[in-house]
């Protein structure tokens, strides 16, 4: 069982707090579990954009963050979790399908009136994918590889997932 260390989530109305894995340097902190009174969230990096993203709600910051992190590992096959840190979103489900079907309602279907700096869903595989839109039918996610940006169409064609809609922020 992971252990998890807790701090307050950044916000002027709430006393929430994030309940995340120990992780490098605060390893030897003291540790709490997680239960009801925590959102619990797997973040691995000790470089989390607690001051760039959480509950940034500008989409330039979403994206800028998102880019940030190209090339890194640490959201590898966390997609969901890469694309609500991004945003500042809390949880919307358990995963990418999940966090869509919860919040369709506000959303866009497909690619129309992307922006960048939208959170992008699919469909396909038990889980479905999630990213951040950047533009140009392009998007980031985090994927098995790393954090990556991806055109659309070449997503769908190498893993058979199917562009659900996108999120405006």
């Amino acid at each position: 069982m992971d252990e998890y260390i807790t701090r307050p989530i950044i916000s002027d109305t709430s006393n929430d707090y994030i309940a995340r894995p120990i992780v490098g340097k605060e390893a030897t902190k003291s540790t709490q579990t997680s239960n009801d009174n925590y959102i619990v969230r797997p973040v691995i990096s000790n470089d989390e954009p607690t001051n760039m993203a959480l509950n940034a709600g500008a989409d330039s910051k979403t994206l800028a963050w998102a880019k940030s992190q190209l090339g890194k590992k640490e959201y590898e096959n966390y997609c969901q979790l890469f694309a609500r840190t991004a945003s500042g979103q809390e949880s919307q489900g358990p995963s990418a399908i999940a966090a869509w079907n919860n919040q369709k309602d506000k959303g866009l279907p497909g690619i129309v009136g992307a922006q960048p700096g939208n959170l992008v869903y699919f469909e396909g595989g038990q889980y479905g994918h999630a990213g951040v839109y950047s533009g140009n039918n392009k998007f980031i996610s985090a994927t098995p590889w790393g954090v990556e940006e991806n055109n659309i169409n070449d997503w769908e064609k190498k893993t058979g997932q199917k562009l659900l809609g996108n999120l405006p922020q």
